[in-house]
């Protein structure tokens, strides 16, 4: 018994030698400006150890680059771990990621994105662009969140910027940035047929729409401006747009100093989430 007694308590004393050592090589006994007296300052964090950390915050976004050809199987591109830019638009007159439309108006591309100028002083202005494309069309599919941002100096009367999907029941769900015939600044929403609209007052910023399920909900800034649970679960293609009705007056009745023509950027087109697939 007392040979036990003896191996435990040497054994007790060893480790506690031992996490003194531990302790003294560690931490050291610092004086007032830090130093141990061992020589040299102590690296509490360990920045001499060979460890590297993990980036947990580390989410790579995936890039677009479209489905041209065809393909016997479906094509897919999923967003909806950390989101992905469908386009910069920054090159999307040049490139054949859309088919584009115009009417009294020009296309051309720019570092901040797409510019467009649209000339109202003949009538009706526009220029678009769709998903659609026979060289490649894609579509959004399930759920997503879909959003653009957009830029110009000043809205005429009867002009608007807008970002709408289409699903295959030939519903469309749109939010514009604009500013009404009679001179008001307005966000304008059009969901499977029903209008809304809400003040605005900014000319930069981002137009967002929402699917989750059978509800979607489409925002101006980060203002809700119309929800509608008929959103359907199909896959819908994409259109950008930019353009003004003709020269109007404004909210004062009179003429709007001349200014026919909207001039506008649109940039950034992204998925915070959801999935790009090559067919309906």
């Amino acid at each position: 018994m007392r040979a036990m007694t003896r191996a435990i308590t040497t054994s007790f004393h060893a480790t506690a030698l031992v996490l003194a050592t531990v302790t003294l090589v560690g931490v050291g006994a610092c004086d007032d400006e830090g130093n141990n007296d061992l020589g040299g300052p102590v690296d509490l964090l360990g920045a001499d150890l060979p460890v590297v950390l993990p980036d947990l915050l580390s989410c790579p976004q995936p890039i677009f680059t479209g489905f041209p050809g065809d393909s016997t199987s479906e094509r897919r591109v999923d967003c909806s771990l950390c989101g992905c830019t469908v386009d910069t638009l920054s090159k999307a007159a040049e490139q054949g990621l859309w088919t584009k439309s115009t009417l009294s108006a020009t296309l051309s591309d720019s570092a901040p994105g797409i510019y467009i100028v649209a000339d109202g002083s003949v009538g009706p202005a526009f220029a678009s662009l769709t998903s659609l494309n026979p060289g490649g069309s894609f579509y959004l599919d399930g759920d997503f969140d879909l959003r653009m941002e957009y830029s110009t100096p000043v809205f005429p009367s009867a002009s608007r910027i807008a970002l709408r999907v289409d699903v295959p029941s030939s519903e469309f769900f749109e939010v514009s940035r604009g500013r009404t015939v009679d001179g008001a600044a307005v966000y304008s929403a059009t969901l499977a047929g029903i209008p809304a609209e809400k003040a605005a007052s900014v000319n930069i910023g981002t137009l967002q729409i929402v699917r989750h399920g059978a509800t979607i909900t489409v925002f101006g800034d980060g203002t809700q401006v119309a929800m509608s649970t008929a959103a359907g679960s199909g896959r819908a293609a994409i259109f950008l747009s930019a353009g003004l009705e003709g020269c109007g007056p404004t909210d004062a009745g009179v003429p709007d100093s001349g200014v026919c023509t909207l001039a506008a950027t649109m940039h950034d087109l992204r998925l915070a989430s959801g999935v790009l697939v090559d067919r309906r």
